[in-house]
């Protein structure tokens, strides 16, 4: 599993987990799905946000996106399509 403090459960069925940074600027995941056996590394879109969600963008790839939302609801985005909706759950440290 790696060093992830959390994991998205995407509607595809796809399981992939993800490292949400201390802040929550940064969501970082590794491996497979989505992520193409790499590193893929969204940035927080600063001045994005709305009441309930936070926008992030892949800087490589600007047009893949992620709105993440207060209640954990993940929509991944190429373009301004969805492409997959997800759960975002967080692991509590012990």
């Amino acid at each position: 599993m790696g060093n992830f403090n959390g994991v998205i459960e995407w509607a595809s069925g796809t399981t992939e987990y993800v490292n949400v940074s201390s802040s929550s600027d940064f969501l970082t995941f590794s491996g497979t799905g989505f992520s193409s056996n790499s590193v893929v590394i969204y940035s927080r879109i600063a001045g994005a946000s709305d009441n309930k969600c936070e926008f992030y963008v892949n800087e490589p790839n600007p047009k893949s996106r992620l709105v993440l939302c207060g209640d954990g609801e993940v929509r991944l985005m190429n373009s301004g399509k969805t492409l997959n909706v997800g759960r975002l759950k967080i692991f509590e440290s012990s």
